[in-house]
């Protein structure tokens, strides 16, 4: 007999989690606190996607021993990103952030100029955004998902976890980078079915748009600043070198996804995969719920990006996302 039960799915955001139970334990029981009494959720059946493992392989997170201890958590593995090319994804995050500002630079500058006159002024954001460390980190992830090869790793676990759900109630709750995680799989020709897709801290405002900078940034990337991002302290011959070759791993890496000339430059057109373009998956999503802070570092990063989708995600030309500000 088919089974029936309403089914949600769980998508966890960036970052190394501690371990499939801690993530799924910490979800379920917010959802317990405030739906415990719900009928239809508490015959739910609750899957998890957790797919951090799959981005983050260079770390190996212990199960806990017989004592009910945990060993230490970040052991470095052989495979995965090494942690010096942590620094140059960080400094390609900085770059494209300083870059998104220019434009508010310029008008500062006429803003002083206009105050020199005794001319109005014309309100503008402040200028003194130093890069978060979470916005880095979710750069540095959707770096590794899209252009260091561990994206069909990752899609892998919601794709299993999307098994079986034909023709049951679904609701995707989803978080930060699970949701371009999210978008992707179900832009995919696979016949899904999705009542009900709840966003949080979502990033697909401007994700799309990083992908599409990668090269050039990448390009203009010097040892110098990656120096300084790494904090390594020393300026000398020994940390340029060390740069220059953690610009070159990432660079080897990057090959076959972006083609690089002999000086640095981009030959031909970049061939990463690229996320779909926004629109609403019409076919397989009933209804979109995007759910954002206004001032939350990786959906809305001063100057990159608005959290808000449903003037991007549309359907036909019109909206149907509903954007919920909390």
């Amino acid at each position: 007999m088919p089974e029936t039960r309403p089914l949600i799915i769980l998508v966890h955001g960036l970052g190394l989690k501690k371990g499939e139970i801690d993530e799924s334990t910490k979800w379920t029981n917010a959802l317990l606190r405030n739906l415990e009494t719900e009928p239809l959720f508490k015959a739910a059946e609750i899957r998890m996607a957790y797919y951090s493992p799959e981005l983050h392989p260079e770390v190996h997170v212990a199960a806990p021993t017989p004592g009910g201890q945990r060993r230490a958590e970040g052991d470095a593995g052989s495979a995965g990103t090494p942690e010096l090319e942590d620094s140059v994804l960080d400094a390609i995050a900085d770059l494209y952030l300083m870059d998104r500002r220019q434009p508010l630079a310029a008008r500062a500058a006429e803003n002083a100029a206009r105050g020199a006159r005794g001319d109005t002024l014309v309100p503008l954001p402040e200028l003194d955004l130093q890069p978060d460390d979470e916005y880095r980190a979710f750069v540095r992830d959707v770096l590794k998902y899209f252009a260091l090869g561990h994206r069909l790793s990752v899609n892998a676990k919601l794709t299993e976890a999307l098994k079986g759900s034909a023709g049951r109630p679904v609701l995707l709750l989803t978080h930060s980078l699970g949701t371009v995680v999210t978008y992707d799989v179900l832009s995919a020709g696979n016949d899904y079915r999705i009542d009900s897709w709840v966003t949080m801290g979502s990033p697909l405002g401007y994700v799309q748009d990083i992908q599409r900078r990668l090269p050039e940034l990448i390009t203009h990337l010097k040892p110098e600043y990656v120096v300084k991002v790494a904090e390594l302290g020393a300026k000398g011959e020994a940390a340029i070198a060390w740069a220059s070759d953690a610009i070159g791993n990432v660079k080897e890496k990057l090959g076959h996804l972006v083609p690089f000339g002999r000086r640095g430059t981009v030959d031909t057109e970049p061939t990463m995969y690229a996320l779909p373009a926004p629109a609403f998956p019409d076919a397989k999503v009933e209804r979109w719920y995007n759910i954002f802070d206004p001032h939350d570092p990786v959906a809305a990063p001063r100057f990159v990006g608005d959290p808000t989708l449903s003037d991007e995600y549309l359907s036909d030309g019109r909206p149907r996302v509903y954007d919920l500000s909390i």
